[in-house]
């Protein structure tokens, strides 16, 4: 600090700081003095004040702040010292900035405190700105007082002319006059009065805070701010709104008065409406005023109120008018008075009030104008008083008379209202009137009555003795004879007594008081009339005749009716009954089963008459039949009708005897009385018969008649043809088989035998003549010679004869082929074969093709077929014959030309490649040279010829491609590259000529020099020597003349010699010869060795030696070179092994251990290799062992594998009995081979298996089924010839067939359901051959017999009693038949609404509601248990169907084409099929026949119905559907609903991820080829890498469906593609162990979601179903329960409160409801609620618990009840086991959680026992095994399994990818053996039991087994059902780590270890002990205090039983 004071240079720097400072400072400053004018803008908001404080107080801060930091202060202490000015202007500066700060800062805190009170006005309605207004004065006044800065005059004006500026905004924001003009008065007051009230209020809290300030002494400060700036705009606003208010209730006022009650009275509606439009008119003015709150148009306002006022004078008087007018003319003086006296409460003008008042008076004047027109009414028409239809002349009248005084007296009642009134002269005036007519009308009604008086008794008495009955003289028909007159009279009487006034007689009025009895009289005999007319009026004359007897036994009935009763007597009644009884004896036991049995004839005659013996054509039929199949077509259908009429006329007779039985008393069936009866009948069913014929034979003459029309053929007659000759007998085969036809038909009658004359008894069979059959005599011998029967016949012949004729000219056409081309003549080969010997040119080839193929070509065109009348001609096979013919002319001259063009194209290539070989030879020599130019010379010579050769070769093939002969793509190719080739060949012959002008000019040196010796090629030397010397021995053999020339013999020699001296040169030519040796060589040659140098040396010099001279010579010294060299190479070899021998010695011996090592290290690997393939061969023997050589049949079928595998089977036994003899490691697997050959016979087994895997594939192809169970099923299976064998399989085959009926012998009868349902099938099927085959034919008859079995039904429906018909069927058939008719029902009511009924629906709505009455009242009594079963399912289905039409007739949906209805699943059966259709929306779906047994269904629900429209609208576009939800919300269950709706099976797989897509893709085609369905639960568990795969599986099957396919690929085969096929995947989202599905795999399933069901409605269903009477109260009793459990209870893993827990609960309420009859269902359901939810409770939720059931059913108390047996073998087994506990509360609760569990069981297959160690969950377990062997003689095996203690492969099995070999689970194996049967006779339990956690990753697996499915599924395709005789048991401590899918599966046992305690332990363990003295010891130590235990006084006794034990 003190060098930088001293230092200029640091000094001048801060002082360049500071003044930098300094202008920053005050440029703030000035910046803010400017703002300063803003603050004094008035028009802004008061928070623009606090705004600009803030921004103030923010930018000075800054600066200010800035410059209070340490270096700030440190420069400005260092100048100091020096005091530049620079300083004392920045510290003035700095002192402004500071007090601008303190004063922003200062007056933000302040002004913070009013922001809410300026938010409030700046946001709030009126209401609050008035609110708010006291306490914003407030908060001014504190920081006016408060404030060291804003409490000037100034500051705080400004602020308050804001705060008045901002209410008188708001005032006109919310005040808009336009707004305020249109609203309704009463509102329109409203707004303007708080505007006002906003404005007062600001003046008054002014003035009053104002006041207190002057007031208070703490302060001397006053306001006196500008009043004007405050509130000459808020006051003059104020004025205005006044203003406002006043017109607002004038026009309120006027039209209050100018009301719909003022045009009711006046009547004046014109008048009124137009004082309102002048009312409405009185706003015009104000609309056009603008600004209405600116002064600045005050006068204008001014003017316009004081014209408002004036025209509200001038209505006011036209309302006074338009009174005075519409009040002459009043309508009604009551209803002006009773308008007057309303008035009176309506507030209205003064004026209009005043002028209201007097209006009474011209009231009372208009009321003796009415009186008076009253008087006259009467006196004009009291002759003929007009009466009422339903009153009689007298009552009438009387009745009319007083009506007009009754009119006359209601306005005097009135007007005694105000008595004044009638007190004036006109009131005294009007009452005397009133009076006067009230007299008048008295006396005239006494006038009537005594005229009537005078003759109503003796007509009484009179009409009394009539008799009851009259008979129809003319008609001869029974009437009542009750006289009009006396009803009259009665009539007279009632009425009259009701009027009152009147005494009447009492013979008139006895006889009325009887009225009901006579009227019930008249309506039972009329009823008795309609009852005989009904009997006997409508019957035919011939049943009259039938039943005369009983007719006059009738007559005899009802005779008494006409004499001697009549209406005094006292025998009506029992001759009603008598009668009643003679006509429902006559109707019962005559006439109706005369026409029963009538109908039933009837009926038969008609299906006779009606009977389609000709099978209906379908003329849009695409394929055309052949004869024979159009022939079976016909007569398979008429014989199936003929055999059905046949029965049913058979069944004549026995109805005819029935009738005589019931009418003559005989059963001869020749009752004399009866004969013309017979006759009737025999002559109805003559003329059916005849009927029948006449329409069989039309629809024939249809059918074959040339008409002009043009129809598709009847049938297709293929024409074959053998050779030239046309083949016609299938013509005559069809004309033979018509005419069969034809007369099949008509002795069709031969069927019908006729009845014994006067009988109707057959006529027996007639002997014939000698040998001759017996006759029969029939209805054919009359039928036959109808005229119009034989017409037809003739007709329909000369129809056929006339179309034969015309196709045997079109056949004759044909044969013009073969003599024009002699397509056929047998010498043609030869001919061709002489062709190709000839080679003619192409011309000539392409001649002859060109015939024949424009001749195949013209027929390829030809139709096939052609169709002549009802008979298509198939021609296929003589067009194909022609044209194979002419096709073989084509060929074989095609194939000779092709093999002519080949010939030559290869001699023409071989050409020109060998030219261009030879071209690619080096000139390296001289004589490649000659031959390479010898070569081009030839090329050039030959080009022209090869040219037009070439061209041939082209032609002959473009002549084959014409004609689209055979040959080669390649050959043609090469035939066009020809051209270029040769082209080619020339150019590279030319320019290799000119290449080589310098190698010729260096050969012709290189022949001049000689060659070296050391560079030349001795090789090539003796080639060119052996060449040379074969060609000149080939020569003199190619040419013999060369032999002879002296030319030749010289070369000879030559060549012979240089051959022979080659040899010599080659030893030569050895390295071993130096230099010396060739000196010694020259020497020997005598040639000159001076100046020789071996490197320039020469062949030529060589061979100038001539050394082949000396042969031995130069022999030897090769040799002698050779050996001199060899001894020079051992010399150093030698002394280099001495070096180096210790060196070996040591590797040697390293060597050796390192070879051990290695052999040691190679066995250990071969042995490791080979164990691997002997496990890997060791379980593919096992498994291929236990089908080949234990199973005969298999061997038989596939003999090819099984000799294989004997083969296999017999090395891989040798290995193993060699391993057993010498069991040592390395000789066993390190033999030589021996891993090659396990390796071998691993891959045979795999062939085998292969093999065995497509053999199977095939039988699942044959019959689908097989998919649905494993290889290893499917073997055992086809492993036997025994059919029972697919007994154990048949719950897994088909949906609910347990076994099949089979009789003696291998014949399958029937079907067995689950539950023990049966039915037989329409036609035995035998169990004989390949089992995929006859399980076929049980399939299809499966199908058919259930098809029949419906369509009986549903035809029998109507006719039958409802109950009687349920209990004739079997289950699923009752269903369809319910649903089939109960559509037709709501649609027939549809109907009828349409044609007027309006009541049809609820007509049907309470017959439905009968049914369900009638079905609970059935379930209740005591039925068997299939019964009970088939109701419980019809009354869920009922209600549902009952509940749809209640909404019907509730939401009045009266049209079938409504969506309401449309989208219900409705059933049809449908005539045209034949068959079952179900509908909904858009989509129709098939009925698949599935047996269903007696597997009930769903409650449905607004859910459920949503989801099954979703699947079925799926379903319709070929897509899956995909139901998601959380657990327990039905997603499976209703896809497996839907599926039992439409009778299809449902395959259910739980998903996992062991499921790899070839799994998948295995299911996909199970599913595929059997149609069925496939539900996919947890289907999101898959992993996402196999889902995509998936994808494209499912996308297959989709495409497939919307093609039309027949077949799709499916891993890698084709599979059969059905198109009922479904498939579903149910998810539950945000679970452990779930994954996203990818898009794609999404877009093939429409989504659904399933919410948490209506368990209110499921409750009800469900209880009703049971039989309770109170369903509705118990199942809200229920609901609510369950509810208010699962929110008070506390919140355990294992509680569970929704749909599977309520749904057990209600199966052991209808348990214990069947089994507590006589027990109230209240009581019934406590209990049942009790006992199944107090075993999963924890302690301190029981007593919760059992308050809320007490609360729900106060009062009752339902004792506990067990099974006592049970109960005592319990206590059995604790006793046994010493641990009946002294604890006797202890000890119950431990018998009962023994007992919860057995209970709980019940209802539950899955069961989990949860709580803490120690609390004796492995003691109740064991416990009940013991007693139920012990009470209920059911040995229990546990089966205990930890299943964390392994993987999940383990647990379940995994299937290899790759091998698809299967490796069994450890559970997968207990559970398939636990399921197996046990004997019929020893019923056992077993159980399993998983003692460990639970959670997700393993438990998920199980879901399919848990709920209601009870099928473990395994990736191997392996489905294991839960049989009834198993369960799964769970002992967990608890279920944190599992889903709430898991939860929900199981029943829940909670054993808590605090009911327990320590005391049972221990005192079971000292009662174990031995001596009863040291247990007495023990027993005094645990009863001892805690202080005591811990330190004991010394006990010698205890002390020595201690040391004793």
């Amino acid at each position: 600090m003190d060098a930088a004071r001293h230092d200029p240079s640091v000094i001048s720097i801060l002082e360049q700081a500071v003044t930098e400072w300094s202008s920053i400072i005050e440029k703030v400053l000035k910046e803010e003095g400017e703002r300063d004018k803003e603050k004094e803008n008035m028009s802004l908001p008061p928070m623009a004040e606090i705004d600009f404080w803030r921004d103030r107080s923010s930018k000075v801060s800054t600066v200010y702040e800035q410059l209070q930091l340490p270096g700030v202060k440190k420069v400005l202490e260092v100048l100091e010292a020096s005091e530049p000015p620079v300083l004392q202007q920045f510290q003035d500066q700095f002192g402004a900035l500071q007090g601008m700060h303190v004063v922003a800062k200062d007056n933000v805190k302040f002004l913070t405190t009013l922001e809410r009170h300026f938010k409030s006005l700046a946001t709030g309605s009126m209401q609050t700105i008035v609110e708010t207004l006291p306490s914003l004065m407030t908060a001014i006044r504190h920081v006016w007082i408060i404030s060291r800065y804003f409490n000037t005059d100034k500051d705080m004006e400004r602020l308050m002319g804001r705060i008045a500026e901002q209410i008188a905004d708001k005032v006109q924001e919310q005040i808009n006059i336009n707004q305020i003009l249109s609203l309704d008065p009463p509102k329109a007051m409203q707004i303007i009065e708080d505007g006002k009230n906003a404005l007062v209020k600001w003046s008054d809290i002014y003035l009053m805070t104002r006041d207190k300030m002057e007031e208070s002494p703490a302060t001397n400060q006053r306001w006196d701010f500008d009043r004007i700036l405050l509130f000459k705009k808020t006051n003059y606003m104020s004025k205005i709104c006044t203003d406002l208010y006043e017109i607002m209730q004038v026009l309120d006022q006027f039209y209050k008065f100018l009301g719909p009650e003022l045009k009711e009275v006046t009547g004046d509606s014109q008048g009124i409406d137009q004082l309102l439009k002048e009312v409405e008119a009185l706003k015009t003015d104000f609309r056009n005023v603008k600004n209405v709150f600116d002064d600045f148009h005050y006068s204008n306002w001014e003017s316009s109120i004081a014209k408002f006022k004036e025209r509200v004078t001038v209505i006011e008087e036209r309302a006074i008018k338009f009174l005075n007018r519409s009040f002459q003319n009043l309508r009604s003086a009551e209803g002006a008075f009773k308008l007057l006296q309303n008035f009176k409460n309506i507030e209205s003008r003064e004026r209009i009030n005043k002028k209201m008042n007097e209006k009474f008076v011209a009231i009372l004047l208009r009321y003796r104008v009415e009186v008076g027109k009253l008087k006259e009414i009467f006196q004009r028409d009291q002759e003929n008083p007009p009466i009422s239809k339903s009153m009689p002349p007298t009552a009438g009248a009387i009745h009319w008379a007083r009506s007009i005084f009754h009119r006359a007296k209601r306005p005097i009642l009135s007007f005694k209202t105000m008595p004044h009134l009638l007190q004036l002269p006109e009131g005294q005036q009007a009452c005397k009137e009133y009076v006067e007519l009230g007299k008048e009308i008295l006396e005239y009604e006494q006038a009537l009555f005594e005229a009537w008086q005078t003759t109503a008794v003796e007509l009484a008495v009179s009409s009394l003795k009539y008799n009851v009955l009259i008979k129809d003289a003319r008609t001869g028909a029974y009437k009542v004879n009750f006289a009009k007159e006396l009803q009259l009279l009665i009539r007279e009487a009632k009425y009259l007594d009701q009027l009152g006034g009147f005494e009447l007689p009492h013979t008139v009025l006895n006889v009325a008081l009887q009225q009901d009895q006579y009227k019930e009289f008249v309506e039972q005999l009329d009823l008795l009339i309609d009852a005989y007319n009904a009997a006997v009026g409508d019957l035919s004359p011939v049943q009259q005749k039938l039943l005369r007897k009983q007719i006059l036994d009738l007559d005899k009935c009802l005779s008494p009716g006409l004499s001697p009763l009549n209406w005094n007597s006292l025998g009506i009644t029992d001759f009603i009954e008598a009668g009643n009884q003679g006509i429902t004896k006559f109707r019962g036991a005559f006439r109706d089963q005369v026409e029963k049995s009538e109908e039933r004839i009837a009926n038969v005659v008609s299906a006779i008459e009606n009977a389609t013996l000709v099978r209906p054509f379908d003329w849009n039929r695409i394929d055309v039949m052949d004869h024979m199949e159009f022939g079976e077509f016909f007569e398979r259908h008429r014989l199936a009708q003929l055999e059905d009429l046949v029965k049913k006329y058979d069944s004549i007779g026995p109805f005819l005897v029935k009738i005589e039985e019931t009418t003559a008393g005989t059963k001869t069936g020749m009752a004399p009385s009866m004969a013309e009866y017979y006759h009737y009948w025999e002559r109805r069913i003559f003329n059916a018969i005849t009927t029948m014929l006449l329409r069989g034979m039309s629809t024939f003459q249809t059918l074959f008649s040339a008409g002009e029309r043009k129809r598709p053929p009847l049938l297709r007659v293929k024409v074959d043809c053998s050779g030239p000759e046309i083949d016609d007998q299938a013509l005559q085969s069809v004309f033979r088989l018509i005419s069969k036809l034809l007369k099949n038909t008509i002795q069709s009658a031969k069927l019908f035998v006729r009845w014994m004359d006067g009988t109707c008894r057959m006529v027996p069979p007639q002997p014939g003549q000698e040998d001759e059959q017996q006759q029969m005599f029939t209805f054919y011998r009359d039928v036959k010679d109808n005229p119009a029967l034989f017409e037809m016949t003739i007709n329909i012949q000369n129809s056929i004869q006339k179309i034969f004729s015309i196709i045997d000219k079109f056949l004759r056409h044909w044969k013009r082929y073969e003599e024009r081309w002699k397509l056929w003549d047998p010498k043609w080969k030869q001919d061709l074969e002489k062709v190709k010997e000839k080679r003619p040119p192409f011309v000539f080839f392409d001649a002859h093709i060109c015939v024949y193929k424009s001749l195949a070509d013209s027929l390829a065109a030809y139709p096939p077929e052609k169709d002549i009348g009802f008979v298509r001609i198939d021609c296929t096979s003589i067009v194909a014959a022609i044209r194979t013919q002419a096709m073989e002319w084509v060929a074989g001259y095609g194939d000779i030309l092709r093999q002519l063009a080949y010939k030559d194209l290869t001699k023409i290539q071989a050409e020109i490649t060998e030219f261009r070989d030879d071209l690619q030879e080096t000139p390296d020599s001289l004589d490649k040279l000659k031959f390479i130019l010898s070569i081009i010379s030839k090329i050039l010579s030959v080009s022209m010829d090869m040219e037009l050769r070439m061209q041939d070769v082209r032609e002959r093939y473009r002549t084959l491609e014409l004609y689209n002969c055979q040959y080669e793509l390649q050959e043609y190719e090469d035939a066009k590259a020809l051209n270029e080739m040769w082209r080619l060949l020339k150019d590279e012959a030319l320019t290799k000529d000119r290449r080589m002008v310098r190698v010729k000019e260096h050969f012709s040196q290189v022949t001049q020099e000689q060659a070296l010796w050391t560079k030349f090629d001795i090789n090539a030397l003796t080639k060119g020597a052996e060449d040379f010397d074969k060609q000149v021995r080939r020569m003199p053999k190619e040419q013999k003349e060369l032999g002879e020339l002296p030319t030749f013999q010289k070369l000879e020699e030559v060549v012979t010699s240089f051959k022979a001296g080659v040899p010599l040169i080659q030893q030569l030519k050895s390295d071993a010869i130096r230099k010396g040796h060739w000196e010694e060589l020259m020497t020997l040659a005598e040639v000159e060795t001076e100046d020789f140098d071996i490197k320039k040396m020469t062949l030529n010099a060589v061979f100038a030696m001539q050394l082949h001279r000396f042969p031995d010579e130069v022999n030897e010294l090769v040799v002698t070179a050779a050996r001199g060299i060899k001894e020079s190479l051992q010399i150093p070899e030698a002394s280099e092994n001495k070096c180096t021998c210790k060196r070996h010695v040591v590797l040697l011996v390293l060597f050796a251990r390192l070879d051990t090592i290695k052999r040691w290290e190679k066995n250990l690997s071969v042995v490791g290799e080979v164990f691997d393939a002997w496990m890997v061969l060791q379980r593919k023997w096992m498994y291929l062992e236990s089908i080949f050589l234990d199973s005969e049949d298999i061997s038989m079928q596939l003999p090819e594998q099984a000799k294989q595998f004997g083969r296999c089977h017999k090395n891989y036994v040798k290995i193993m009995q060699m391993t057993q003899a010498s069991p040592q490691v390395l000789s066993a697997c390190c033999q030589d081979g021996r891993l090659e050959e396990f390796k071998g016979l691993t891959s045979e087994f795999d062939r085998i298996q292969k093999s065995l895997t497509d053999y199977l594939d095939t039988k699942r192809s044959a019959f689908p089924r097989f998919y649905l169970i494993s290889d290893d099923e499917l073997l055992s299976i086809l492993g036997t010839s025994d059919a029972q064998a697919v007994q154990p399989h048949m719950l897994k085959l088909f949906d609910n067939c347990k076994t099949l009926e089979f009789s003696r012998g291998k014949t399958v009868v029937g079907m067995y359901s689950d539950e023990g349902e049966h039915f037989r099938f329409h036609q035995a099927q035998k169990a004989e051959g390949a089992v995929e085959d006859w399980m076929l034919t049980v399939d299809e008859q499966m199908q058919d017999t259930l098809q029949r079995i419906s369509k009986a039904a549903v035809y029998y429906y109507a006719s039958q009693e409802r109950m009687e018909w349920i209990q004739n069927y079997i289950g699923m058939v009752a269903i369809l038949g319910t649903q089939i008719w109960w559509t037709w029902q709501v649609e027939d009511a549809f109907r009828k609404v349409a044609e007027g009924d309006k009541n049809a629906m609820k007509n049907e709505l309470k017959k439905e509601n009968q049914q369900v009455q009638d079905l609970v009242a059935f379930v209740r009594s005591p039925i068997n248990k299939l019964q009970r079963k088939k109701v419980n399912t019809l009354i869920i289905l009922d209600v549902h169907a009952r509940d749809i039409v209640d909404r019907f007739v509730r939401d009045s949906i009266l049209n079938k084409e409504e969506f309401a209805w449309e989208s219900q699943l409705r059933f049809y059966w449908d005539r045209k099929m034949d068959d079952v259709a179900i509908r909904q929306c858009t989509g129709q779906l098939k009925y698949c026949y599935e047996y269903q047994g007696l597997n009930g269904r769903l409650v449905i629900t607004p859910l459920t119905d949503r989801c099954v429209m979703t699947l079925t609208t799926a379903l319709t576009f070929n897509m899956g559907g995909a139901p998601a939800g959380p657990a327990g919300t039905g997603k499976t269950e209703t896809v497996k609903d839907l599926a039992k709706s439409l009778a299809i099976s449902c395959v259910v797989t739980n998903c996992g991820d062991g499921l790899d897509f070839r799994a998948m893709g295995v299911i996909f085609s199970g599913l595929s080829e059997t149609g069925f369905w496939g539900c996919f639960d947890e289907f999101n568990r898959i992993n996402v890498e196999v889902l995509s795969v998936v994808a494209a599986q499912i996308k297959t099957i989709q495409n497939g469906l919307n093609a039309g396919k027949k077949t799709v690929e499916m891993l890698g085969r084709d599979v059969a593609l059905k198109t009922t096929i479904g498939y579903f995947i149910t998810m539950n989202p945000g679970y452990a162990g779930r994954s996203e599905l990818p898009d794609n795999l999404k877009a093939l399933f429409r989504p659904v979601t399933m919410i948490v069901p209506d368990l209110l409605m499921i409750c009800e269903n469900m209880l009703m179903s049971e039989g309770f009477n109170m369903a509705k109260v118990l199942a809200k009793k229920m609901t609510v329960l369950y509810a208010l459990s699962q929110g008070q209870l506390s919140k355990q893993y294992h509680y569970d409160f929704k749909l599977r827990a309520l749904k057990s609960v209600l199966v052991m309420a209808g348990d214990l409801k069947r089994a507590a009859g006589d027990l109230p269902e209240d009581k019934v359901l406590m209990r049942a609620l009790r006992d199944m939810n107090m075993p999963k409770f924890v302690k301190q939720d029981v007593p919760l618990f059992q308050g809320l059931l007490n609360d729900l059913f106060p009062g009752l108390k339902v004792p506990r009840e067990g099974n006592p047996k049970l109960k005592e073998a319990i206590m059995k087994y604790f006793d046994d086991n010493q641990m009946h506990s002294k604890y006797e509360d202890i000890y119950q609760l431990q018998v009962d959680k023994v007992m919860q569990l057995y209970e709980t069981m019940l209802t539950r297959h899955s069961t989990m026992i949860v709580g803490p160690t120690g609390g004796g969950k492995s003691v109740v377990l064991n416990c009940l095994a013991e007693a139920q062997k012990t009470a209920l003689d059911l040995p229990t095996t546990l089966l205990p399994l930890n299943p964390k203690a392994i993987t999940t492969e383990e647990l379940y099995g995994v299937l290899d990818p790759q091998t698809r070999d299967w490796t069994d689970g450890l559970l997968s194996k207990i559970f398939r053996e636990m399921n197996q049967p046990h004997p019929a006779d020893k019923p056992c339990r077993r159980y399993i039991l998983y003692d460990g956690d639970v959670d997700a990753i393993w438990i998920e697996n199980m879901n399919s087994v848990m709920d209601d499915n009870k099928l473990l599924t395994l990736t191997n395709g392996e489905r294991i059902r839960l049989e009834k005789h198993c369960a799964m048991l769970f002992e967990v401590f608890d279920l944190q780590y599992a889903s709430p899918a898991t939860v929900s599966r199981c029943g829940m046992l909670y054993v808590d270890d605090k009911n327990l305690g320590p005391g049972p332990y221990y005192d079971r363990w000292q009662r174990l002990k031995q001596t009863e003295k040291l247990r007495e010891s023990l027993e005094e130590i645990l009863n001892l205090p805690p202080k005591q235990f811990l330190s004991p006084p010394p006990c010698r006794i205890c002390t020595r039983s201690m040391c004793h034990n």
